[in-house]
């Protein structure tokens, strides 16, 4: 079991509500197919990868390796952070494979805002209002909450607080497994 820190930024408007019906999310809207999992997850993964990247792209952005560790690296019981203001909530993966947003069943989603998101034909999610805006959330993760918005300054130890800090999107973190035990204790 590997233990990793998500930071939710990219559509947190959209993400925050996603996360509230049990699906962990990251951008990549170009690259949301099944396909695409399903070439990084093959045999030749890396190189996969990276092919998608310069032929969609054109380049390769550093923030990449975040695409990579959510589709490839994460897996079923892993254990997830999300710090949001103040508080980080844990979850565990329910599942081993990431999904493209278009697998997962929208009953009623709403932003932050109240606004209704709706999947269009392509799969990909949108504004129902202004003009039908593109949430560029292109894939998820299926998670079952364990403890929701613990508050950080009463309950992560200054390793903990420390790593909730770091820049990236995502992280793994299993070597603060101490320190997650005993703010969940």
């Amino acid at each position: 079991m590997s233990i990793w820190l998500h930071r939710i930024s990219h559509h947190a408007e959209v993400a925050y509500p996603l996360l509230d019906n049990g699906y962990l999310s990251i951008g990549y809207s170009d690259f949301s197919k099944a396909e695409f999992i399903a070439g990084v997850c093959g045999e030749n993964g890396g190189p996969v990868f990276e092919k998608y990247f310069d032929d969609n792209w054109g380049y390769r952005p550093r923030t990449r390796n975040n695409l990579w560790r959510f589709v490839a690296e994460m897996g079923e019981t892993d254990m997830v952070i999300v710090p949001s203001w103040g508080t980080f909530s844990v979850y565990e993966f329910t599942e081993d494979m990431a999904r493209p947003v278009s697998e997962i069943d929208l009953l009623e989603i709403k932003d932050w805002h109240g606004n209704l998101i709706i999947k269009k034909d392509d799969g990909l999610l949108y504004q129902a209002k202004d003009e039908g805006a593109l949430v560029d959330l292109g894939f998820v993760r299926k998670v079952k909450l364990i403890k929701k918005d613990i508050p950080r300054y009463e309950y992560a130890d200054s390793a903990l607080t420390s790593r909730m800090k770091i820049r990236s999107t995502n992280a793994d973190i299993s070597d603060l497994q101490s320190s997650i035990e005993k703010a969940l204790a």
